[in-house]
């Protein structure tokens, strides 16, 4: 039970990584439609937190069940069961999301570029996703 572990870090990633995509292909030019773009994609990602933990129909099961086993061929997706994260562990998984949006916001205003070299944190990202999905499945 904590509110902060090692999933933690995928949402800060990944929602960071989804907006500094949406950003700029949606040519967001003022901190007006950032900040919009910021509270959606909380938003969604508080509504996939909630699917996660309670059925098996969510965004990550989805990935999980049909990518999961071309990735690495241990993943069985009838072995996936519900998240079930306290609401401790969903909070801070959330909370993670929001920090990586606000830092990236605050780089785009403040540099008026978004950080790119961000995205380069998919590989060590995407190299633990691996490791914990061995002791997962």
């Amino acid at each position: 039970i904590c509110v902060f572990d090692i999933w933690s870090i995928h949402h800060f990633f990944w929602q960071g990584a989804i907006y500094i995509l949406l950003h700029h292909f949606l040519e967001i030019k003022d901190i007006k439609h950032s900040i919009i773009l910021f509270f959606i994609l909380t938003v969604i990602h508080t509504i996939e937190e909630y699917l996660g933990n309670t059925s098996k129909f969510s965004i990550e099961g989805i990935v999980i069940d049909n990518i999961g086993p071309i990735i690495n061929p241990k993943i069985n997706r009838e072995n996936r069961d519900i998240d079930n994260d306290y609401i401790d562990n969903s909070i801070g998984d959330i909370l993670s999301g929001i920090i990586s949006n606000i830092l990236i916001i605050l780089f785009w205003y403040k540099y008026r570029t978004l950080p790119y070299l961000y995205l380069l944190l998919f590989f060590p990202v995407f190299k633990d996703l691996l490791v914990q999905a061995d002791r997962v499945f």
